[in-house]
């Protein structure tokens, strides 16, 4: 079970009227007074501001004899310095003295416009300790209170500025990724056709020997056969294997092998420069295209 305290609602000013002027456990309400509450070195007292004399041929409602009273309230407060307490007072039947008792408060003047004066006694001086000590409460109130106002407004400027920015941020990062991914996308692309491209350009150099092979005939010539069989098996070659094959073919054949070879070898070097040279271009281009 929770130790917290439950706060109670409070009780508006027109709802304990009409409790007052309906308690039967009492004889009839004749008279609600409305008294302003000092306290002073002799003790508390009541200043009475306004009565309503209540009788049956009156409608006596209670809204507005609570309109009437925190009306009559706020005028008389509107000049004291800081929150000045009032109380409703009951009579009941004949009995002189209140029977029921009702405090609220009313605030009066705020803003610290310097101290009343009072006379050059011990309760003067009581009395104006009193205002500047209040003067001072209400003073460090609302410089706390402005302060608070000034953080909560910075806090949420704060918080504005950065969703704005972390939106931007995102969506930053979302051009970002589908650039990469377009790019990734382009270069693998790029690579395939290039593959492609050398699977068929060494399928149309084995095609020679292969259709002679396949019909029995000579179909094309066996020196245009031979020729791209080599070539072939040059572009599968680089300079480690080729001087491993060096040390098995025979010294007189190596001349001429390994001038086609050599040959072979830098055609494929320059092709696979010049690919490397259109994939940067080509990377370059989307990046520009990009940033516009």
């Amino acid at each position: 079970m929770s130790n917290l305290a439950i706060t109670p609602k409070k009780l508006a000013l027109e709802d304990w009227i009409h409790e007052a002027l309906t308690d039967d456990q009492k004889e009839g309400c004749r008279q609600l007074s409305l008294v302003h509450v000092l306290g002073t070195p002799g003790g508390i007292i009541h200043d009475e501001i306004d009565v309503v004399r209540l009788s049956p041929a009156q409608s006596n409602e209670p809204a507005a004899i609570g309109a009437r009273f925190r009306h009559k309230a706020q005028v008389y407060a509107q000049e004291l310095i800081g929150v000045q307490s009032f109380m409703i007072l009951a009579f009941y039947g004949v009995n002189k003295e209140p029977e029921a008792k009702h405090p609220f408060m009313v605030n009066g003047e705020t803003s610290f416009q310097g101290l009343a004066t009072e006379g050059p006694t011990e309760t003067g001086k009581l009395q104006q300790n009193m205002r500047l000590t209040e003067a001072i409460v209400q003073g460090s109130f609302r410089q706390n209170a402005m302060t608070f106002d000034m953080m909560m407004r910075t806090f949420d400027m704060m918080t504005r500025v950065n969703a704005r920015m972390q939106e931007t941020l995102d969506g930053a990062f979302e051009r970002l990724y589908n650039e990469r991914s377009d790019r990734l996308q382009d270069n693998n692309a790029f690579r395939l056709k290039e593959n492609d491209r050398k699977l068929i350009e060494k399928m149309i150099d084995l095609a020679p020997s292969l259709i002679n092979n396949m019909t029995g005939k000579d179909i094309f010539p066996q020196g245009t056969a031979d020729e791209a069989l080599l070539n072939a098996i040059a572009d599968e070659l680089d300079p480690q294997k080729i001087q491993l094959l060096q040390q098995v073919v025979p010294p007189k054949l190596w001349p001429l092998l390994a001038t086609r070879f050599e040959a072979q070898l830098k055609k494929r070097i320059a092709a696979e420069q010049a690919a490397k040279q259109s994939a940067s271009n080509t990377e370059e281009s989307n990046g520009v295209t990009a940033k516009n």
